[in-house]
Parts: structure tokens; C-alpha cells; sequence
């Protein structure tokens, strides 16, 4: 019902928000949104943010906060039971490198 009411386009919004706080609070909503979901929930939140955005967030974060946020979006979408189905969305080897990029830095 929350998705279908738009909740996922107002946290998406949230993200390219002005006020970074508002940025992280986005990010951590659609973490949450993420846990434990379904995989269309799943399928909707990488379709929203996009992949090309998922990995020019991982690429050029440099807040902390938002960066767990993202990291642990991305451990909810790749959840054991659907990482068949999710992992042929991604470049695998793409994602790899910007992962080992970003864990240089944590």
C-alpha cells in the first residue's frame, strides 16, 4: 500500500534533496523499505534509484552515514533468496570493484 500511495518516488526525491540530512533519512527509509521485502518491492526501489545512480552514489559518497545506509540497501536487495533473479540486474564485476573501492575507504 505504501508504494502504491508513492511513498517510493517522495524517498527518492529525498535523495537529491538540498538538506543532507533529509538525503540520509531518504536513503535509511528506503533501507528499511528494503529489509525483509518482497522482491517487487525490491525490483521497485532499483528501478527508482536506477543502477547507474546506485553505483555513482557508491562512487562518489563521501558521508559516512549515507554511504552504511546505501551499503545496507544493497545487502536487503541482495538478499540470499533473491540473489539469482537481482544479481543479472547489476554488472557483478562492476560491482566488485566499486565495493573493494569503497571498503579502502571505511
Amino acid at each position: 500500500k505504501l508504494l502504491s500511495g508513492g511513498i517510493l518516488d517522495i524517498l527518492l526525491a529525498f535523495l537529491a534533496h538540498p538538506d543532507h540530512d533529509l538525503s540520509i533519512n531518504g536513503m535509511w527509509a528506503l533501507r528499511n523499505l528494503s529489509y525483509l521485502s518482497t522482491l517487487k518491492i525490491k525490483q521497485d526501489v532499483i528501478n527508482g534509484l536506477t543502477i547507474d545512480r546506485i553505483y555513482s552514489l557508491l562512487e562518489q559518497c563521501t558521508d559516512e552515514r549515507f554511504l552504511i545506509c546505501l551499503l545496507s540497501l544493497l545487502r536487503n536487495i541482495f538478499n540470499e533468496k533473491d540473489t539469482q533473479i537481482i544479481l543479472p540486474m547489476f554488472n557483478p564485476v562492476k560491482l566488485l570493484t566499486v565495493r573493494q573501492t569503497v571498503f579502502k575507504y571505511l
